[in-house]
């Protein structure tokens, strides 16, 4: 399962730094023991919807046509 934190904590079972806003993947009985600190609630699981994931998200946008004009002069002497 993946999680989340919520603020920046050691982790002593793997002695990383979890920065805020990062994700990890853990077990529910690791996360359980990371929230039962004294600290609080330091990380929160992720719920990712898998047709989120699935779709690629649609643009309306049309590529640029290419630049139409006078061709620089050349710099020959």
């Amino acid at each position: 399962m993946k999680a989340v934190c919520i603020r920046t904590f050691m982790d002593v079972e793997t002695g990383e730094l979890r920065e805020e806003g990062t994700r990890f993947d853990t077990t529910p009985e690791r996360l359980a023991a990371i929230n039962s600190t004294k600290y609080g609630q330091l990380a929160q699981e992720v719920v990712e919807s898998p047709s989120e994931e699935a779709t690629e998200p649609q643009t309306d946008e049309k590529p640029k046509p290419k630049r139409r004009g006078r061709r620089p002069k050349s710099t020959q002497e």
